[in-house]
């Protein structure tokens, strides 16, 4: 099972998969760039959920940044709102953690408000099933 979120003005997206409910695999990709990481969320494994449900909660929109990072910043989440009712989601994978020769991939996914509600109850089948819960 797969957790899949697309841009809705471009090709891009982010898709999360094979979630244990403590380590995850996550994917950004469009047709000029992709990468792929898996990451812990030991110790946080709600959190994630926690992001897009209060996105979905003040769909209609908010001041500055909410934002969620994995334990060790391998994947950070960052989402803003316009006036318009966009909702530019910032993905960061970075794995940089013992290599000689590290890596960060950054991605802007634009969202309309209108998805929100859906993106959050995909996200808690996802991160609640695969979970074991």
């Amino acid at each position: 099972m797969d957790f899949l979120i697309k841009s809705d003005i471009s090709a891009a997206s982010l898709r999360f998969y094979d979630f244990n409910g403590e380590d995850l695999s996550a994917e950004i990709t469009s047709p000029f760039y992709s990468a792929h990481l898996t990451f812990t969320t030991y110790m946080d494994s709600y959190g994630i959920l926690n992001f897009f449900q209060k996105m979905a909660q003040y769909w209609d929109g908010w001041n500055g940044n909410f934002s969620w990072e994995s334990l060790e910043g391998q994947c950070v989440l960052s989402a803003k709102t316009d006036m318009l009712g966009h909702i530019s989601l910032q993905v960061q994978l970075m794995d940089d953690f013992g290599k000689e020769e590290s890596w960060t991939l950054s991605a802007t996914l634009t969202i309309y408000a209108g998805q929100l509600e859906n993106l959050a109850r995909e996200a808690s089948v996802f991160f609640k099933k695969d979970n074991g819960q």
